[in-house]
């Protein structure tokens, strides 16, 4: 599968123990099953070990085994976002030098500066401190960028630092973001410290800036999609969508055997905040002790403000705290329990509030007791499922005569959940990367365009195509080198192909060439107009090449030569390059020489048969003699053409969808049509007009004339191609298509094999090239 690259900015990623992390790897894992190829720049891999209550301190060291095969990582600096500290040692170390005959040291300074520079640098850190990072970011994602030619952006956050981040990288990449939020940054309740007027007012307007600038915002869950369409209605609603958290299958451990138990097990795993603890539920278990039932709630997560009332009821035996544990620990103590436990606060603003565990919790096939607030998002999604308990969270009543029941089906061996794996798929993590895949391809197949600044230079430079139409032609798209093609000269790597189209993508209109031809009959200008054309019918053109311009949004016209629909002969052109590399180059120069000096033809000084061949087109000599000697090379252009396939059929191009592939005439056999006579040349017309309505039942509105440069036609030429019934020529001679040109004088620019410093030379400095430069007609 080939895979697209895209380029991942978020500060949780393994070994950081968070959810945040979790659903980054996850995405990481199930991607390129979905034809993307993650690349992720991330924070220092530092303090390895360990756990502590803050969740982005904590490390989950088994997290950094379960990171896929392949996958690029680039670790910014550790020193970024914490400079403030290291700087004022230095600082306090050149004071003290100078004030230590005073009795005021390092130390003293130390003491005095040290919290000051760090509550100003704080204080500066909107939205985070991870903002720091954003120069090394940046000059990251550029380098990556040459060497993935990344198709897309996303970011996770928060912190919300990282979208800061990735706003700065698309402005520069200039290419399809994904905003992912996985907690609200306007009205998120569960902040220790509450936002100032200003903070909110700095927040509001970087979030709209995000929103604004991302091709779409993900949330995880619908409420807050909603809200984010209420807060922005004059944005398309389909830019805000829904990607949830969920459960991994592949992490579910085997169902424990353990031995039946007298202790009713109860097993939250979480963190606690202020509004979201554990007071009601200790409060309905000491009710069931009283009533002589043994119920026992293990806690695993960040206490927060709760540390003291589980302390209580651990000394109780009430409960047991095992504290911030790695993610396979926590997916172990669930498989040991009998009921797992959601907790959620039901305060205003919490609605949209759904711990990415309950997802795992579902997963499991656990009963679950749920102390969550009615019609907000767990709500929703737990009542959709068997073996749920829901009550309010600060209710004791209820919450106590759900435990009863709870007990009474434990006791009576009736305590059992039922959800069918059809009802749990959308809710696994490999579903969710499917719609992240499919989010990331509707957003590199529409390309949005934003406006960019550009230098004076290239300002410049643009005025050349401001007006113009630009006409490319290319041949063959592919990894492969093929025989026929004199090796690589015609054929454009999948690589630089997609850079080249990207680069289009952003510079020019790509139309359709119909469109362009209707719009210069009605004297219409055309702005930045760019139409892409395939020459001879190569089969890589619509296999390889038709599915990356799609993606970009550019139509394509196939230039076909008719003689080869099917595979039943190969291009003269061809038949040579493949005797001229098979060995046979001494038998071909002596053919054709001697042919040629029959006629009277000879070479002159300095010049090969090859050039003699390029000089003297004839068209009664070189086919049947390069099918005889390719008999004497014991094949056949027919054998070797069923045997390669190298060009396309009538069904591939009838089944191509009209509104992207249009079809033009590129003669019959590919002849020098100058070299012929004028019978023969509308004779090579008509013959490929006839063929090509009867397979794609219309009439090819261009001819696209081969080899195109100014020998291989005359001004008869051009009258034969208006007398078929074509509206449009189109040449090789690399001539800008200014406003008021004919369609019967169009003129097409020869892609350039290469990077896209090779087609910006080719499109925006024509005029820089030898006057007479000398063309190969082989290879044209």
């Amino acid at each position: 599968m080939h895979h697209r690259n895209v380029l991942f900015i978020t500060s949780r990623f393994p070994p950081v123990a968070s959810v945040g992390a979790v659903r980054v790897r996850k995405f990481c894992r199930y991607l390129p099953a979905n034809g993307w190829q993650p690349v992720v720049i991330t924070g220092p891999l530092e303090s390895i070990g360990g756990t502590n209550e803050s969740v982005s301190a904590a490390r989950d060291v088994q997290s950094l085994d379960n990171l896929p095969a392949g996958i690029e990582i680039v670790r910014l600096p550790a020193d970024l976002q914490r400079w403030p500290q290291p700087a004022t040692e230095r600082w306090s170390r050149r004071f003290g030098r100078l004030t230590g005959w005073v009795g005021v040291d390092a130390s003293r300074w130390m003491a005095g500066l040290g919290w000051r520079v760090e509550a100003t640098w704080r204080a500066l850190s909107f939205p985070d401190v991870g903002i720091w990072q954003r120069r090394a970011a940046l000059a990251a994602a550029s380098e990556l960028h040459r060497r993935h030619r990344f198709e897309a952006i996303f970011s996770s956050a928060m912190p919300f630092s990282d979208h800061l981040i990735a706003l700065e990288i698309q402005r520069r990449l200039r290419i399809p973001w994904i905003a992912d939020f996985r907690d609200p940054w306007i009205g998120y309740v569960h902040s220790d410290t509450p936002m100032s007027q200003l903070q909110r007012l700095r927040a509001c307007r970087a979030e709209a800036r995000i929103v604004n600038a991302a091709a779409r915002v993900v949330s995880i869950g619908e409420l807050m999609t909603a809200r984010f369409r209420e807060r922005y209605p004059h944005l398309a609603a389909s830019k805000f969508a829904t990607v949830r958290n969920g459960f991994d299958p592949a992490d579910q451990p085997p169902p424990s055997k353990s031995t039946p138990s007298n202790t009713l097990r109860l097993l939250y795993t979480g963190s606690f905040y202020a509004g979201r603890g554990p007071l009601t539920l200790f409060s309905a278990l000491r009710a069931l002790r009283r009533h002589g039932i043994d119920v026992r709630l293990a806690l695993a997560g960040r206490a927060g403000p709760f540390a003291d009332a589980i302390r209580e009821a651990s000394a109780e035996g009430l409960a047991t705290w095992h504290g911030l544990v790695p993610h396979h620990e926590s997916m172990r103590l669930m498989s040991e329990c009998d009921v797992l436990v959601v907790l959620q606060d039901d305060r205003p603003g919490t609605e949209i509030d759904l711990s990415a565990k309950t997802y795992e919790y579902l997963g499991s096939g656990k009963p679950i007791l749920a102390l969550v607030g009615a019609d907000g998002e767990a709500d929703r999604l737990l009542g959709r499922f068997d073996g749920v308990w829901r009550c309010p969270p600060f209710d004791e009543s209820a919450v106590l005569n759900s435990m009863h029941d709870i007990v009474h089906r434990w006791r009576t061996g009736q305590l059992r959940a039922s959800r069918p794996a059809d009802d749990l798929a959308m809710l696994t993590r490999p579903y969710q990367a499917r719609q992240l895949a499919q989010l990331l391809d509707d957003v590199t197949q529409t390309r949005p365009r934003p406006p960019r600044p550009a230098r004076a230079s290239r300002q410049v430079r643009d005025l050349r195509n401001v007006e113009a139409l630009t006409i490319l032609a290319y041949h063959r798209v592919s990894d492969e080198a093929s025989p026929l093609t004199d090796g690589r000269s015609l054929t454009h790597s999948i690589g630089d192909f997609e850079k080249q189209m990207a680069y289009l993508a952003d510079r020019f209109e790509p139309m359709r060439l119909s469109e362009a031809i209707a719009a210069l009959k009605l004297g219409k200008p055309l702005r930045r107009a760019l139409v892409v054309t395939f020459d001879d019918g190569y089969a890589e053109s619509l296999q390889i090449a038709a599915p990356i311009l799609r993606r970009f949004g550019i139509p394509a016209t196939l230039c076909i030569t008719t003689a080869v629909v099917d595979n039943g002969d190969l291009l003269w052109r061809d038949k040579l390059n493949w005797l001229l590399m098979s060995g046979h180059a001494v038998a071909v120069c002596d053919a054709i020489n001697a042919a040629y000096r029959k006629r009277g033809i000879e070479t002159q000084p300095g010049e090969s048969v090859l050039d003699l061949a390029r000089r003297h087109y004839l068209h009664e000599v070189i086919h049947p003699l390069l099918d005889e000697l390719m008999i004497r090379a014991g094949t056949s252009a027919a054998d070797l053409a069923r045997k390669l396939r190298p060009y396309v059929t009538r069904d591939a191009l009838r089944s191509a969808d009209p509104d992207w592939i249009e079809i033009a005439n590129h003669s019959h056999t590919h002849p020098v049509l100058a070299a012929l006579e004028p019978a023969t040349q509308r004779n090579e017309l008509e013959t490929a007009s006839e063929i090509l309505t009867s397979i794609m039942g219309r009439m090819p509105e261009a001819v696209a004339i081969p080899f195109g440069i100014k020998a291989a036609y005359s001004p008869e030429t051009i009258d034969l191609i208006r007398e078929t019934g074509h509206a449009a020529a189109l040449d090789l001679r690399r001539r800008p298509n200014r406003a008021g040109v004919s369609p019967l004088e169009l003129s097409r620019i020869p892609a350039p094999i290469g990077d896209i410093a090779a087609l910006i030379r080719a499109i925006d400095r024509r005029e820089a090239r030898p006057k007479h430069p000398k063309r190969s007609l082989i290879n044209a």
